[in-house]
């Protein structure tokens, strides 16, 4: 029996383009699950677009929980999920999920996600607004700090069946390709910073040690995830 795909997307680790990439892959037998930024329930559609559409109804329709998901999913026999939920979501609901992730070095990710959100406000959590708004940069830094290690809720990294690492993205997704026997697609490139990509920012070596420092938990889950990668190559 096929094993369906959990894909845990952290923001700002190359999720958005890996979505579009599944999206080639499994077509309407995937669903996108994202929370609602104002009563942060869980929505979900087969189009990110759709989820989006969803964002911006009366919160009054929403309220959907993790059994009610599972349960669609193996009524619509869904055979990819991709979204910003914990894997410990949807544990209990699934025989044997295969569980995916990709990683970014913290300091980046950081800086990335600080740009997208000055870019497009709309998206920020209405406690990370105000410090967009009046600059307050190292707050936001340490609002988000670790965010990699508190997305996954703990879970051992062992237990993802793919791991990627997002400066090794298009080498990586083809990793994930052959693991589970996928067709060779295209690779999209989407919500990237325009000026940047999804490498290393050019940063100060004080900015850059201040990150390292502030997100010390996630540079070592950071670490021990390229070393588990490195050695799947392998």
């Amino acid at each position: 029996m096929e094993r369906l795909i959990v894909s845990v997307h952290i923001a700002k680790t190359g999720g958005c383009s890996f979505g579009s990439y599944l999206k080639s892959q499994f077509g309407d037998e995937m669903y996108f699950i994202y929370r609602c930024l104002r009563c942060e329930s869980f929505l979900y559609a087969t189009t990110r677009d759709r989820v989006h559409e969803m964002q911006q109804i009366d919160c009054a329709g929403h309220g959907t929980t993790g059994e009610k998901i599972a349960q669609a999913i193996k009524d619509n026999h869904i055979r990819c999920i991709h979204g910003h939920f914990a894997p410990k979501l949807f544990s209990p609901y699934f025989n044997n999920p295969a569980f995916v992730v990709w990683f970014r070095n913290p300091a980046d990710r950081a800086v990335s996600e600080y740009e997208f959100l000055r870019r497009c406000p709309d998206a920020a959590r209405k406690k990370l607004k105000p410090l967009l708004e009046e600059g307050r940069q190292v707050e936001f830094y340490e609002h988000i700090a670790n965010v990699q290690s508190r997305f996954i809720g703990g879970m051992p990294l062992e237990k993802f069946d793919f791991i990627g690492i997002t400066e090794h993205f298009e080498r990586d997704i083809r990793l994930f390709a052959r693991q589970f026997g996928l067709p060779d697609k295209e690779i999209p490139q989407e919500n990237m910073n325009p000026q940047k990509g999804v490498g290393h920012y050019a940063l100060d070596p004080e900015t850059r040690a201040m990150l390292e420092r502030i997100n010390s938990v996630g540079m070592h889950l950071y670490r021990a995830a390229c070393e588990i990668a490195r050695q799947r190559i392998h």
